[in-house]
């Protein structure tokens, strides 16, 4: 690997290049690893080592060193480089007061189970955060943290309401109804990771369904594709979350149904999540015993993952699909799905063109 410096921004990417380090969950994802790994494979190209990458990364300019550190993820899947260079260079990205180097930093920590250095990044993030939403949505990031990496309740209980009756309402009304229904979800996140799990599941439908119908109207209310695009990614993500809570209960029919729906919203505004839902769909759907449309659906889903690389999504719906055609006594389509799990992770080798209406 040779890190390039040119006239081309590293901004200019499209959605089937997708950010990972300003990921609103903190995940560490394998996806990225496996694909290049396989593609490496087949062109008998070597991939760089993480040694190697760290090396490189440590000349580049400060002022496009995030960018950079999100580029690497996307190419190699290396979070443990980005992280190594973060925690190397951390003096330098202090020093820098870049609120997005901040958040690039915070995120490769986090995803590595680095929660201390992970949050010490993200409140410098909100101390040099250029605007109020910035500061509000580092804030967001410090409070994942704290909550599913530390599990650290006390903390955050403390916080979240600080940020909900405090920092949320010095927004302006259209920046609200899209922060309010992500703390909506991290409040759900929040019980969901307590112990009165039936209690407490309640409440989240009711959390959940609120996040929805805010950042439905928020939608509705205004002509600008980019806040419309990322209201829609935003419900995508509750969605997902209200459809576990909804199986929790019971109410497996009504959670396919919040998935039908919000398959329709990302088709039309968001088509960078249909591979998501679509794969949520078909687990769904297994949940429903609706086997049939969980392998119709299944198959649709991983034809979009292959083209977004989802590694790890292509290998969840197969294993959904063997589930599926074991309930409906499909054994030569076991063992097909069964071959292409260990033979064919990049789901090129998916032919059927299914298209959903």
């Amino acid at each position: 690997m040779q890190v390039v410096e040119g006239e081309k921004s590293l901004n200019e990417r499209t959605i089937y290049a997708p950010y990972y380090l300003n990921d609103l969950g903190i995940r560490l994802s394998s996806s990225p690893r496996i694909f290049m790994n396989e593609i490496a494979k087949e062109n008998d190209i070597s991939m760089p080592s993480t040694e190697g990458i760290v090396a490189e990364l440590m000349n580049v300019k400060i002022d496009k060193l995030g960018l950079w550190l999100d580029t690497v993820v996307l190419i190699t899947g290396d979070f443990k480089a980005a992280y190594l260079v973060s925690e190397a260079r951390k003096s330098e990205i202090i020093k820098s007061k870049n609120c997005d180097l901040f958040i690039y930093s915070g995120s490769a920590a986090s995803a590595m189970r680095k929660p201390e250095i992970g949050a010490e990044f993200f409140e410098y993030a909100v101390k040099y955060a250029p605007s109020t939403i910035d500061s509000v949505i580092a804030k967001h990031r410090y409070l994942v943290t704290k909550l599913k990496r530390e599990r650290n309740f006390e903390l955050f209980d403390k916080k979240i309401l600080n940020l909900l009756f405090n920092d949320v309402m010095q927004l302006e009304e259209k920046d609200k109804l899209q922060v309010i229904p992500l703390v909506d979800n991290l409040l759900a996140l929040r019980m969901l990771m307590g112990n009165d799990v039936k209690a407490d599941n309640l409440v989240n439908s009711v959390l959940l369904f609120n996040a929805q119908k805010i950042l439905n109207h928020s939608k509705n209310d205004t002509y600008d594709q980019s806040y419309i695009n990322q209201s829609v990614r935003y419900q995508s993500q509750i969605s997902i979350n209200q459809v576990q809570v909804l199986h929790s209960l019971g109410k497996h029919k009504e959670a396919v149904e919040v998935l039908e729906a919000n398959l329709k919203q990302v088709k039309k505004y968001s088509k960078e999540y249909v591979s998501e839902v679509l794969g949520a769909l078909s687990y769904a759907l297994y949940i429903a015993e609706r086997y049939l449309d969980a392998v119709k659906y299944g198959k649709a889903a991983i034809l979009e993952y292959a083209k977004v690389g989802n590694t790890t999504g292509i290998a969840t719906t197969r294993q959904v699909l063997v589930g599926s055609y074991s309930k409906l006594g499909n054994k030569s389509e076991i063992k097909n799905e069964i071959h292409f799990l260990k033979e064919d992770k990049l789901g090129l080798k998916e032919s059927e063109n299914i298209s959903i209406a």
